[in-house]
């Protein structure tokens, strides 16, 4: 998620929702109660994306 978070502060919001994606996988995988707010994250990026 470190590397999301460089990639989003740098406004490469491709790179940052990548890294979130592959990050929420492994959260889910684990049972990781922040999940759901990672893929929060990920809809915002890509509302971001998308305007």
């Amino acid at each position: 998620m470190g590397e999301a978070c460089q990639a989003l502060r740098k406004g490469d919001l491709k790179a940052a929702g990548q890294k979130y994606r592959e990050a929420a996988l492994i959260l889910r995988e684990r049972k990781d109660s922040r999940y759901q707010e990672v893929q929060q994250i990920i809809t915002e990026i890509e509302q971001m994306a998308n305007r």
